[in-house]
Protein backbone atom coordinates (compact mmCIF):
# COMPACT_ATOMS: atom_id res chain seq x y z
CA UNK A 1 0.00 0.00 0.00
CA UNK A 2 1.10 3.18 -0.77
CA UNK A 3 0.19 6.53 1.38
CA UNK A 4 0.95 10.33 0.95
CA UNK A 5 3.51 11.00 3.18
CA UNK A 6 4.23 13.22 6.12
CA UNK A 7 6.45 15.49 6.30
CA UNK A 8 7.25 15.36 2.86
CA UNK A 9 7.79 18.39 -0.06
CA UNK A 10 4.04 18.11 -0.73
CA UNK A 11 3.21 19.05 2.75
CA UNK A 12 5.51 22.30 2.51
CA UNK A 13 3.02 23.85 -0.62
CA UNK A 14 0.92 26.63 0.86
CA UNK A 15 -2.55 26.13 -0.78
CA UNK A 16 -1.52 23.41 -2.77
CA UNK A 17 -5.37 21.51 -3.21
CA UNK A 18 -4.18 18.54 -5.08
CA UNK A 19 -2.98 17.73 -1.52
CA UNK A 20 -6.39 18.89 0.03
CA UNK A 21 -9.33 16.80 0.94
CA UNK A 22 -10.54 14.65 -0.55
CA UNK A 23 -7.56 13.72 -3.14
CA UNK A 24 -5.72 13.34 0.65
CA UNK A 25 -7.80 12.74 3.90
CA UNK A 26 -4.49 12.27 5.88
CA UNK A 27 -0.98 11.80 5.77
CA UNK A 28 0.95 8.84 6.98
CA UNK A 29 4.76 8.20 8.76
CA UNK A 30 6.17 4.90 9.80
CA UNK A 31 4.49 4.91 13.12
CA UNK A 32 1.37 5.78 12.03
CA UNK A 33 1.59 2.54 9.30
CA UNK A 34 2.51 0.35 12.21
CA UNK A 35 -0.06 1.24 14.29
CA UNK A 36 -2.03 0.56 11.16
CA UNK A 37 -0.73 -2.95 11.22
CA UNK A 38 -1.71 -3.99 15.08
CA UNK A 39 -4.78 -2.78 14.71
CA UNK A 40 -5.65 -4.42 11.93
CA UNK A 41 -4.08 -7.63 12.83
CA UNK A 42 -1.46 -7.44 10.16
CA UNK A 43 2.36 -8.49 9.89
CA UNK A 44 4.81 -5.31 8.84
CA UNK A 45 7.15 -6.87 6.61
CA UNK A 46 8.53 -2.97 5.31
CA UNK A 47 8.17 0.44 5.56
CA UNK A 48 9.78 2.52 3.30
CA UNK A 49 9.74 6.56 1.81
CA UNK A 50 8.98 6.15 -2.18
CA UNK A 51 12.12 8.38 -3.82
CA UNK A 52 11.24 11.10 -6.12
CA UNK A 53 10.97 10.43 -9.87
CA UNK A 54 10.43 11.62 -12.99
CA UNK A 55 6.37 11.26 -12.21
CA UNK A 56 6.92 13.50 -9.14
CA UNK A 57 10.33 15.90 -9.62
CA UNK A 58 7.79 18.88 -9.92
CA UNK A 59 6.69 18.57 -6.55
CA UNK A 60 9.84 17.84 -5.26
CA UNK A 61 11.59 21.29 -6.64
CA UNK A 62 8.37 22.84 -5.65
CA UNK A 63 8.21 21.83 -1.88
CA UNK A 64 12.04 22.69 -1.96
CA UNK A 65 11.34 26.51 -3.09
CA UNK A 66 7.90 26.74 -1.26
CA UNK A 67 7.75 29.73 1.47
CA UNK A 68 7.32 28.27 4.88
CA UNK A 69 3.92 30.90 5.75
CA UNK A 70 1.61 28.08 7.41
CA UNK A 71 3.12 28.11 11.21
CA UNK A 72 1.59 24.48 11.33
CA UNK A 73 -1.41 25.35 8.74
CA UNK A 74 -2.00 24.13 5.57
CA UNK A 75 -4.66 26.25 3.63
CA UNK A 76 -5.71 29.90 3.82
CA UNK A 77 -7.84 31.94 1.86
CA UNK A 78 -4.73 34.66 1.88
CA UNK A 79 -4.22 36.71 -1.16
CA UNK A 80 -0.14 36.26 0.11
CA UNK A 81 -0.98 32.17 0.20
CA UNK A 82 -2.14 32.49 -3.14
CA UNK A 83 0.98 34.10 -4.69
CA UNK A 84 2.79 31.78 -2.75
CA UNK A 85 1.46 28.84 -3.99
CA UNK A 86 2.27 30.70 -7.93
CA UNK A 87 5.20 31.53 -7.08
CA UNK A 88 6.25 27.81 -5.28
CA UNK A 89 4.85 26.54 -8.87
CA UNK A 90 6.53 29.12 -11.11
CA UNK A 91 10.22 28.59 -9.44
CA UNK A 92 9.61 24.48 -9.62
CA UNK A 93 8.57 24.35 -12.25
CA UNK A 94 11.63 26.51 -13.97
CA UNK A 95 13.98 24.37 -11.15
CA UNK A 96 12.19 20.80 -12.92
CA UNK A 97 13.74 21.91 -16.32
CA UNK A 98 17.12 22.76 -15.58
CA UNK A 99 17.83 21.04 -12.72
CA UNK A 100 18.43 16.97 -11.66
CA UNK A 101 16.70 15.50 -8.56
CA UNK A 102 19.60 15.27 -6.03
CA UNK A 103 20.48 11.44 -5.28
CA UNK A 104 18.11 10.57 -2.74
CA UNK A 105 15.30 12.83 -3.16
CA UNK A 106 12.48 11.91 -0.88
CA UNK A 107 8.88 11.87 -2.64
CA UNK A 108 5.30 12.37 -1.33
CA UNK A 109 4.40 8.61 -0.30
CA UNK A 110 5.41 6.26 1.70
CA UNK A 111 4.84 2.34 0.67
CA UNK A 112 3.70 -0.24 3.11
CA UNK A 113 4.00 -3.91 2.82
CA UNK A 114 2.29 -6.07 5.10
CA UNK A 115 0.98 -9.60 5.25
CA UNK A 116 -2.02 -11.47 7.29
CA UNK A 117 -0.57 -13.85 10.25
Amino acid sequence: MTAPSWPAPVTAIPNYLLNAPPHHLSWWNEGSLRALCDRLGLVCREIWPVPAGSHSSIVYWMGRFAPQIGGGKYFRWRYRWHFALLWTYLIGAVANKVLTLPPGSCGSEILLVAQKP
